[in-house]
Order: C-alpha cells, then structure tokens, then sequence
C-alpha cells in the first residue's frame, strides 16, 4: 500500500517538474527567437536610418525590455 501510495506522489512530482521544465524551456526558446528577429529587423533599419529613427528607437527598447524579462519561480 505504501509503494502504491509513494509511486502515485513521485509520478504526480515527476509529471509537474516535467510540465514546468518544458514549459520553462518553450518560453526561453521563444524569448530569444524573438530577440534574434528583431536585431535582424533592426540592422535592416539602420541601412537607412534617417528614415526610420523612431522605428529604430522603438525596437531597441522593446529588445531591452525583453532582455531583461524573466519568468517568475
């Protein structure tokens, strides 16, 4: 009966720091996908950059947000 009991709580641990590392790992994969377009989007925009400083000034604070933003544990 213990084991019964003590394999029902390991496996619901188990299970939950499994969800909250994968989901953990999806989120940090995202974020830096997401950092990575916009710096390429941002080169792009600095080839002509009298025309875009507002847009330029835009992204590089949206990337400094993000790469300061973590998940909370």
């Amino acid at each position: 009966m213990w084991s019964e009991i003590f394999t029902i709580v390991s496996g619901t641990v188990a299970m939950t720091g499994g969800y909250f590392g994968i989901y953990q790992l999806g989120w940090y994969v995202s974020h830096r996908e997401q950092i990575n377009n916009m710096l390429i989007m941002l080169d792009r925009l600095k080839e002509n950059h009298e025309e875009n400083n507002q847009i330029i000034k835009n992204y590089e604070e949206h990337i400094d947000k993000l790469q300061h933003h973590t998940i909370k544990k």
